[in-house]
């Protein structure tokens, strides 16, 4: 797998170690973050039917799991209680996320 690995709005993914990036208006890049093997990345755009917040890069080589949307359709469809304990999963990490983002703003407001 490339360095550089991209997961588009229709895929989340659960990503490699390496750091998601946002672009800036100047063409420079910011390190949101550090990331650790086994994080989920892309839910929000996937969720939101939007495009993606963020990059992904890799540190090392590394593999990443996409989860197509047809696949999650499949699974409600073929498997509704799996895909009950997978959307309680990702909404998890949403509320986490965005509670570590409101310290984060606490923090730098003193």
């Amino acid at each position: 797998m490339s360095r550089r690995t991209r997961c588009s709005s229709s895929n989340p993914a659960v990503s490699p170690p390496g750091a998601p990036w946002r672009t800036l208006a100047d063409g420079g890049r910011i390190r949101l973050r550090t990331i650790v093997p086994g994080t989920v990345v892309g839910e929000v755009g996937f969720y939101l039917h939007s495009r993606r917040a963020a990059t992904v890069i890799a540190d090392e080589a590394s593999a990443a799991f996409r989860i197509p949307a047809q696949a999650l359709r499949r699974m409600q469809k073929e498997n509704p209680t799996l895909s009950s304990i997978f959307h309680r999963f990702m909404a998890t990490i949403a509320a986490e996320r965005a509670a570590d983002n409101v310290r984060l703003l606490a923090a730098r407001r003193g």
